[in-house]
């Protein structure tokens, strides 16, 4: 148990804590520009009269007229302000309430990315994203740090490895091992639609699928098997964007 402890609490290189940062904040740059370019802004929270709220939240509501689209704006600024590390201690957790307080407002709209994002992005708030390679650093509003307890690192490993993980397990059932989702997804691409009416295919789209979350987090972390790990992550959300127009 000392030695676990002894190995969390060990300094290790922030790099990584600060490339996370870079790339959660840019990637929430680009997703703020699709709603706008999109019309999702208005389609989903200006135009509807009538939202599914959560259980306990049917007091968020989205703002009066076009004051959402400000919201989204405001989203977009913050996440920028995260990806330069600028700020970063005030842009987090108003990244935080402001996306959160979106995913609350029409369960219709449900999808398990942004609840992803908004679980990392509280992660963000207490994690010292700010202290390398970041204006904060720069301009002296953060104590510049080399170093971090190493348990910060395999936070937001944990956190994105559970993800996958019950993933897998959800994927685990008779419904889908049976391949007719499966058949279905791949009649939404071009290059997979002749696949679609083969039985086998459509089961080894589904046992590749749940082997796919069950085994990348181990794949990714040994360190023989991380470059094909990365490929096959790569290869599997690239799937998805084509598929399901998301990934």
């Amino acid at each position: 148990m000392r030695s676990l402890q002894a190995r969390l609490l060990a300094p290790t290189d922030i790099a990584p804590l600060a490339w996370f940062r870079l790339v959660f904040g840019v990637t929430m740059v680009v997703e703020v520009f699709r709603y706008f370019s999109r019309g999702w802004i208005k389609s989903y929270y200006i135009e509807p009269s009538f939202f599914f709220s959560y259980y306990g939240f049917d007091w968020v509501k989205p703002w009066p007229g076009d004051w959402m689209y400000v919201h989204f704006a405001a989203l977009g600024v913050l996440g920028a302000m995260i990806a330069a590390g600028f700020s970063y201690r005030v842009a987090t957790p108003l990244f935080w309430l402001g996306m959160t307080y979106v995913f609350l407002l029409d369960q219709t709209q449900y999808l398990n990315h942004m609840y992803l994002v908004c679980l990392l992005a509280f992660l963000l708030i207490w994690l010292p994203g700010g202290a390398a390679f970041a204006l904060d650093a720069r301009l002296g509003l953060a104590r510049p740090r080399d170093t971090v307890p190493t348990w910060m690192l395999w936070l937001v490993r944990a956190q994105i490895g559970l993800v996958y993980f019950f993933g897998g397990i959800a994927k685990l059932e008779s419904d889908w091992l049976s391949g007719v989702p499966g058949s279905m997804f791949l009649r939404g691409w071009e290059l997979t639609e002749p696949l679609a009416g083969h039985e086998w295919a459509a089961r080894a789209f589904a046992l590749s699928g749940a082997a796919f979350d069950l085994l990348v987090v181990p794949g990714l972390l040994w360190p023989r098997s991380r470059p094909w790990a990365i490929g096959a992550v790569l290869v599997f959300h690239l799937t998805n964007a084509q598929l399901f127009r998301i990934g």
